[in-house]
């Protein structure tokens, strides 16, 4: 029984030569190379990071005000009446969206399925990132002696795995199946 589902598992599954897995790793660390250069070489060098960090605090403290809470924005900075939060380097999503970049242009299928699944990632990361500003701006405000915990302990680790749980699911999505995928079917 074991046996036949293994089988069963192999044949849903493509199967990659090593020659197309060191594709893969050769572009994904390739497609970090050229993200860490840039962001290195142009965007702290020349300065954009500061736009980049300012459009990040005044979008959460568009979104907050939204939702109901008082809060100005100054720079990179969010004050309300009960917390402030500062908006630095690291906080805007940006090494993570890279990552994931690098990854899905890495994936062996086609350009039209990449392009996709760049803006959609893209997407996901920005909002991901807009929660987690949000999220931090409530947990100053209610609780700030768990500022640092939710902040480095809980949001770091949570937004790598939420980012490569989204790469995982578009690339089991979009890569080719075994030649018995169509065939076999899995009891739901």
């Amino acid at each position: 029984m074991l046996g036949r589902s293994i089988r069963s598992l192999e044949m849903l599954t493509p199967s990659y030569t090593h020659n197309e897995v060191s594709r893969f790793f050769g572009r994904f660390l390739i497609g970090l190379l050229v993200f860490e250069l840039l962001y290195y070489g142009v965007l702290l060098q020349g300065g954009g990071i500061g736009s980049v960090l300012r459009a990040n605090a005044s979008l959460a403290g568009a979104v907050y005000g939204w939702l109901g809470r008082e809060v100005w924005v100054d720079g990179v900075v969010l004050q309300g009446e009960d917390f402030r939060v500062i908006v630095q380097r690291g906080c805007d999503g940006l090494q993570p969206l890279g990552i994931l970049l690098a990854a899905l242009l890495s994936l062996p299928t086609g350009w039209r399925n990449r392009f996709a699944a760049m803006v959609v990632g893209t997407a996901f990361v920005l909002a991901l990132n807009l929660a987690r500003l949000l999220s931090l701006c409530q947990v100053a405000a209610e609780w700030p002696e768990s500022f640092e915990l939710v902040h480095l302990d809980l949001w770091q680790p949570a937004f790598l795995a939420m980012t490569l749980l989204f790469w995982l699911v578009w690339a089991l999505r979009s890569l080719p199946r075994g030649p018995f995928a169509e065939e076999i079917r899995c009891p739901a």
